[in-house]
């Protein structure tokens, strides 16, 4: 655990232990990865550059991901470590050691033998604390040319200005760099920043250790959706992976000619709840769109990538209606 000096929360790691690969293997046919790629030809994320902050790991201060380790086997130039101390493309280096949790989290995400986003083009691999404050909080965000962010990690005793002020800065730089934040629910209680930001899926834990909404400031509805992975640390990189499927797929024409408004994050964050499997017991209440445990239901890569290649359309009716009017419902026909 951590202290975030500029917003005086703490970082905390929301996974204690990390299943082994059969159980890696398993997910995949689970959230509809193994049907995919049986269907459709190298949906493996290639070309989508990805970031991985990592908070401590437990009773350490590691951070970094292990290339060699057995979740990830992935080349050592495919990663860049980055924290205060300054950046680095060598492992092992002098900035940090190795975090089992970094590399679980790896393994679900872009793990050779088990991930869902086997070719990505690049790993930023960052220390939390750094990625918040001096990244996503900063005063001129830089922009980190990262299409998919995985963090699985939480900020823990926030209230609810601390929440809002969390979410403002995620929700400020996802609409100024069009990043993709995937970010948990957290393990338990409510909702947790940063996966409470508007512009961020949040992800539940199917069938695990997970929280539940609404959001604490207006009701929201969060998580957005869910995935298996026994602890949200690990339901999170299967949801990122499979935002990076998309990605690929959209830019390289699948979706059809219009490629920046298939690869939108709006339109990919559409795509994942749309194709998710609504389990026993979904249901909501107005005003909430989602359930309060599993948001739009249980991620199917699958079904989200068959809307995709389904192409763009236009509009079957529209009407327009004055500031403050009423919206009725359109006319049958």
């Amino acid at each position: 655990m951590q202290n975030c000096p500029k917003q005086a929360v703490t970082l905390i790691l929301i996974a204690s232990a990390f299943f082994g690969a059969s159980a890696r293997a398993s997910n995949l046919d689970t959230i509809g990865v193994t049907l995919l790629r049986a269907e459709t030809t190298n949906v493996d994320g290639l070309g989508v550059r990805v970031a991985q902050p990592e908070a401590y790991d437990f009773g350490t201060t590691n951070w970094e991901v292990n290339p060699a380790s057995s979740p990830v086997q992935q080349p050592e130039n495919l990663f860049t470590y980055t924290s205060n101390l300054g950046s680095t493309t060598n492992y092992p280096n002098t900035l940090n050691t190795e975090s089992g949790h970094a590399d679980a989290v790896a393994g679900y995400f872009y793990g050779l033998s088990a991930g869902v986003a086997t070719n990505i083009a690049h790993v930023d691999n960052y220390d939390a604390n750094y990625f918040y404050n001096d990244i996503v909080a900063a005063t001129l965000p830089p922009n980190i040319n990262d299409a998919v962010v995985n963090q699985s990690f939480a900020f823990s005793g926030t209230s609810v200005s601390q929440q809002q002020t969390i979410d403002s800065h995620y929700d400020n730089y996802a609409a100024q760099y069009g990043t993709l934040f995937v970010s948990p629910a957290n393990n338990g209680g409510p909702v947790s920043p940063p996966g409470t930001a508007y512009n961020c899926i949040c992800v539940g834990a199917y069938g695990g250790s997970s929280s539940y909404g609404p959001t604490l400031d207006n009701g929201r509805s969060k998580p957005d959706i869910t995935a298996p992975g026994g602890e949200t640390s690990f339901s999170t990189p299967l949801v990122s992976g499979a935002s990076s499927v998309l990605m690929q797929a959209a830019l390289r024409g699948d979706g059809g000619s219009d490629t920046n408004s298939a690869a939108d994050i709006r339109t990919i964050k559409s795509l994942l709840l749309n194709g998710a499997v609504k389990p026993p017991g979904w249901t909501n209440f107005p005003p909430q769109p989602l359930d309060t445990n599993y948001g739009a239901g249980v991620l199917n890569v699958f079904n989200s990538y068959k809307q995709l290649a389904g192409g763009k359309h236009s509009y079957v009716d529209s009407s327009s209606v004055a500031t403050g009017g009423a919206h009725p419902p359109p006319e049958t026909r």
